[in-house]
C-alpha cells in the first residue's frame, strides 16, 4: 500500500511540473493573450481534477479489494450460465452424474437472478440453504422420503463448501450444490403440493414432474422470504384430513423407531401359548412399554445379538408376571383401537396380521395415504365421502362432518372402485337383476345342487327378451358359463340382497349405494365382503336425509311408503357429490394415526413406484 502511494504522489509532482512549463510558455504569446487567459483557467481547473484523482486512488483500490466477493460471485454467475447453457425446453442435463429433470425451469430461475448463486453468501452456504437442507432431512414428516432430493449427495457437498475458502478447485462444487439445491427444492414443492405420481393409477410408474411458471415466480418470492420455511410448507394441501394426518406422522415418528424386523406370530388355533408370547414381545418391543429393569435387560440383549430375531424368539420367563400381563392386556387393546380392531385383547386374525407389521411398514401406509390426498382437487363442500379402508360412508357440509354411516365394501376379488359421481336417485324395494358374473359363478352352481334354491330366494329366469320362463323347464345340469342365455332377477323385498333402498350414482362399474339383509357384517371391525358395491348400515336414516336436503317429501311420507313396502323411484332436485376413495391412515383429533388394513394391498405398489427410478 504504501509503495502505491508514493507511485500517486510521484505522478502528482510529474503533472504538476508539465503545467507550470505550459502556463510560462502561453505568457509570452501576446497575439493570444485572451486565448492565453482561458487555457491558463482551463489547466488549473484539470490540475485540481487530477489532484482529486489522485488523492482517492487508495480509496478506489480498497474498495476493489474490499469487494472481492463480487468477483467470486460473478466468477460462480459465469461457471452457472456455462452448466445451464445447452439447456431448451426439451433437454435436460447432469449435475455430478444426476438428471435433473427440471432443467427447463432451472434456467428461467437462475436467468431472471442474472446466474447469481441462489443458496451461497459469503462463499458459503446461507441460512436459507441450512432451512431447506433440514426440510429434506426430516422430510418423513412429510410422507416424503430424503432420498428423493438427493439428501446424501447435497450433505457431502454443504460441509465441503462450509469447511473450506473459495479456491477454484471449489468453485465447481459451489454451483453444482447451488443447482442440485434448487432442483431439489423444486421437487419439494411439486410433492408437497401434488405428489410424487402421476394420479392416474394406471401411470403411477411415471413421476410427477409437471412444473410451470408459477412455481418459477413462487420460488422467487419463496427464496428471498425471511420466514422461507413457512413459505414452502404452504404448498401442502389445506384439507382438515390432510392436516391431520401429517400432523399424526410428526407425533408418531417423535416416539416410533422405524425399524423393519418383521416378527411371525404364530396362528391361535395351532399354539396359543407361542402365539401370546410372542405378542407380548412385539407390544413390549414397539411400544416401549416394559419396566425400568426389563428394558434394561432388553437393551442389553439388542446390544448382544446381532439378529434380533434370535432375541424376540428367546426365553419369555422375563415377561411371565401377573403385573406385566395386566399390563400387555390393557397395551394390547390400545393397539387394536390403533389399528381399528375389535379392543377384545384377542389374537385374532385382523389382530395377528397387524402384529407382524414393523413400524417402517406403518409409515409407508402415512406416505401412500398423503400422496392420494395431495391427488384431490376441489371437492364441493357439500359431498359424501367414502373411504373404503375404513369401511364409513361420511355426510359433509360445508366441508364438516354431519353424519357417519357404517358400510360393507367389496372383498379383495371383487374390489370396490374408487370414483367420482353425484347421487341422482334412489329407489325403494328395487329388485335385482343379478350380474353375468355372479349368475354363473355363484348362482348356477347352487342350482344344480337345490333345484328349490330359485324359489326360495326369490328368483326369476328371463329369457334374452327378458320373458319370464319357467326354471324346470331348463336342464340346467347342462348349462355353464358358454352357454348361460338367461338373466336372472330377483323380486323386490325384504330378502332381496338389495335390501329395501338402492342410492343410484352414474358410473362405468355399476356400482351403487344399498341396503343388506346381511346385517351381521357390519358388526365387524374388517367389513370387505360385497360384489364391489357398497351396502349401508342404516339406509332408511341415509334416504331421509336426502329427503331432507332436497325438500321433495316429508319424512312421515317416506316413512309411511316404507312401512307399506311400496317401490318407489325418486329423483333428486339437488344431486349429491360421491366420492369413493382408497386411503388407509386417519388421524384422530389427539393426532394419533389410526392404521386401518390395506384390504387391497394397494399401500406397498404405491409406495414402490415412489421410491423406483430416479428423480
Amino acid at each position: 500500500m504504501m509503495y502505491k502511494s508514493i507511485n500517486n504522489y510521484s505522478l502528482m509532482l510529474e503533472k504538476k511540473k508539465s503545467l507550470t512549463f505550459f502556463i510560462k510558455t502561453l505568457k509570452f504569446n501576446s497575439y493570444n493573450f485572451i486565448l492565453n487567459r482561458l487555457l491558463i483557467f482551463i489547466s488549473i481547473f484539470s490540475f485540481i481534477i487530477i489532484l482529486s484523482s489522485c488523492d482517492n486512488s487508495h480509496s478506489i483500490n480498497n474498495d476493489i479489494n474490499n469487494n472481492s466477493d463480487n468477483k467470486n460471485i460473478s466468477t460462480l454467475g459465469s461457471l452457472i450460465k456455462i452448466k445451464l447453457a445447452p439447456i431448451n425446453d426439451s433437454t435436460t442435463i447432469k449435475i455430478r452424474n444426476k438428471n435433473i429433470k427440471s432443467s427447463f425451469y432451472l434456467k428461467k430461475i437462475y436467468s431472471k437472478r442474472n446466474y447469481k448463486p441462489i443458496w451461497i453468501a459469503d462463499n458459503i452456504p446461507n441460512n436459507n440453504s441450512a432451512k431447506l437442507m433440514k426440510l429434506f432431512k426430516n422430510s418423513a414428516i412429510y410422507g416424503l422420503d430424503s432420498s428423493f432430493y438427493k439428501f446424501s449427495d447435497l450433505k457431502k457437498l454443504y460441509y465441503i463448501i462450509k469447511n473450506k475458502k473459495i479456491s477454484d478447485s471449489l468453485e465447481n462444487k459451489i454451483v453444482d450444490f447451488d443447482i442440485l439445491l434448487t432442483n431439489s427444492c423444486l421437487l419439494f414443492m411439486s410433492h408437497l403440493k401434488t405428489g410424487v405420481l402421476y394420479p392416474d393409477t394406471l401411470i403411477y410408474g411415471n413421476k410427477m414432474i409437471q412444473f410451470s411458471d408459477a412455481y418459477v415466480e413462487y420460488f422467487n418470492k419463496m427464496s428471498g422470504s425471511k420466514d422461507f420455511k413457512k413459505e414452502i410448507l404452504l404448498m401442502q394441501p389445506q384439507t382438515y384430513d390432510y392436516k391431520t394426518i401429517q400432523k399424526g406422522i410428526e407425533k408418531y415418528l417423535q416416539t416410533a423407531v422405524l425399524n423393519r424386523d418383521t416378527f411371525f406370530v404364530e396362528e391361535l388355533r395351532k399354539d396359543s401359548t407361542e402365539c401370546y408370547n410372542m405378542a407380548k414381545k412385539i407390544i413390549f418391543y414397539y411400544e416401549n412399554l416394559l419396566p425400568t429393569d426389563t428394558k434394561k435387560y432388553v437393551e442389553g440383549k439388542i446390544n448382544e445379538l446381532s439378529n434380533v430375531y434370535s432375541f424376540m424368539r428367546a426365553d419369555t420367563n422375563w415377561i411371565r408376571t401377573e403385573n406385566n400381563d395386566s399390563i400387555f392386556f390393557n397395551k394390547l387393546r390400545l393397539f387394536q383401537e390403533r389399528h381399528a380392531l375389535d379392543k377384545d385383547a384377542k389374537i385374532g386374525k385382523n389382530t395377528r396380521d397387524a402384529l407382524m407389521k414393523n413400524n417402517y411398514d406403518r409409515f409407508l401406509q402415512t406416505m401412500a395415504s398423503l400422496e392420494r390426498i395431495r391427488k384431490e382437487r376441489g371437492w364441493a363442500k357439500n359431498h359424501v365421502y367414502v373411504n373404503i379402508p375404513t369401511y364409513t360412508l361420511r355426510v359433509v357440509e360445508n366441508h364438516k362432518i354431519v353424519k357417519t354411516f357404517r358400510v360393507v365394501v367389496g372383498t379383495r376379488r371383487n374390489k370396490t372402485p374408487t370414483l367420482n359421481s353425484k347421487i341422482e336417485y334412489f329407489k325403494t324395494f328395487p329388485e335385482w337383476f343379478v350380474p353375468f358374473s355372479i349368475s354363473t359363478k355363484e348362482i348356477l352352481p347352487k342350482i344344480k345342487k337345490d333345484s328349490t334354491y330359485l324359489k326360495r330366494h326369490n328368483y326369476l329366469v328371463l329369457d334374452k327378451n327378458s320373458k319370464r320362463i319357467d326354471v324346470n323347464d331348463v336342464e340346467w345340469k347342462n348349462i355353464n358359463k358358454t352357454n348361460f342365455d338367461y338373466y336372472i332377477k330377483q323380486k323386490a323385498g325384504y330378502g332381496n340382497s338389495l335390501g329395501t333402498i338402492k342410492f343410484i350414482f352414474p358410473n362405468k362399474y355399476s356400482v351403487y349405494l344399498h341396503d343388506t339383509p346381511s346385517k351381521r357384517f357390519f358388526k365387524r371391525s374388517v367389513r370387505a365382503y360385497s360384489h364391489g358395491c357398497v351396502r349401508l348400515h342404516n339406509p332408511t336414516k341415509f334416504a331421509e336425509y336426502l329427503l331432507k336436503r332436497d325438500k321433495i317429501m316429508d319424512v312421515d311420507t317416506f316413512r309411511n311408503l316404507m312401512k307399506k313396502r311400496k317401490r318407489r323411484h325418486i329423483n333428486l332436485k339437488k344431486q349429491l357429490p360421491i366420492y369413493i376413495r382408497y386411503i388407509t391412515c386417519e388421524a384422530n383429533d389427539k393426532y394419533n394415526i389410526i392404521f386401518y388394513k390395506d384390504i387391497y394391498k394397494k399401500d406397498k405398489k404405491l409406495t414402490d413406484y415412489m421410491f423406483s427410478n430416479e428423480y
